[in-house]
């Protein structure tokens, strides 16, 4: 006799019989576990990634999980000014469908899409970039840490820069009187770049 519970997504086995039916059901299982485990990484999201480099390539790569996957093929930049500004960005192709998922901290987000489509958003925000024509850009301020997502599309060549400014950075230089002050003190205010 095999029962099957089931809780929170996962599986748990409990069997009784023979050695015979044990070694039919360890079999079974494994391969119903294999094949679930390899639906589950083509649908599931990514929540690390790791930047590798090559002699001439680099490469973005899903990072904590069992098989590492190639997600994006390219020349990236990363550079930081006193840990208050930081600019990473860079020009690759996308080489899977995928989703990743992260948390994004308190700060002011500056994303300039060159080339290619771009969709990602915070929380309950979505931008959808498209610079097939002209570049596009969006600034997003963030009082509190928010849920980031971005979708990679397959064949996708895009050119993007994306620049992160702490608050303390803006705070220490900006004035009561300045005009972008109620652009700062609001969570999830934004506003698009008009670029030529």
């Amino acid at each position: 006799m095999i029962i099957i519970l089931r809780y929170n997504k996962q599986v748990f086995y409990k069997y009784k019989g023979d050695s015979v039916m044990r070694n039919r059901t360890s079999v079974m299982r494994k391969r119903q576990m294999q094949e679930v485990t390899a639906k589950r990484t083509k649908l599931g999201k990514i929540a690390m990634t790791q930047k590798l480099e090559a002699t001439e390539k680099q490469f973005i790569v899903t990072q904590g999980q069992p098989c590492q996957t190639q997600l994006a093929e390219g020349k990236f930049l990363s550079y930081q000014y006193n840990d208050q500004i930081f600019v990473h960005g860079g020009r690759c192709i996308e080489l899977v469908d995928s989703n990743i998922v992260s948390t994004a901290h308190a700060s002011l987000l500056i994303t300039i899409l060159l080339e290619g489509k771009l969709s990602f958003g915070y929380d309950d925000l979505q931008f959808d970039l498209d610079a097939s024509d002209t570049p596009q850009g969006v600034v997003v301020n963030l009082i509190h840490p928010a849920n980031f997502r971005r979708s990679l599309i397959e064949n996708n060549q895009i050119n993007k820069i994306n620049i992160l400014v702490k608050p303390q950075w803006l705070e220490y230089r900006s004035e009561e009187s300045c005009c972008s002050t109620a652009f700062f003190e609001t969570h999830q205010a934004f506003y698009h770049l008009e670029l030529n």
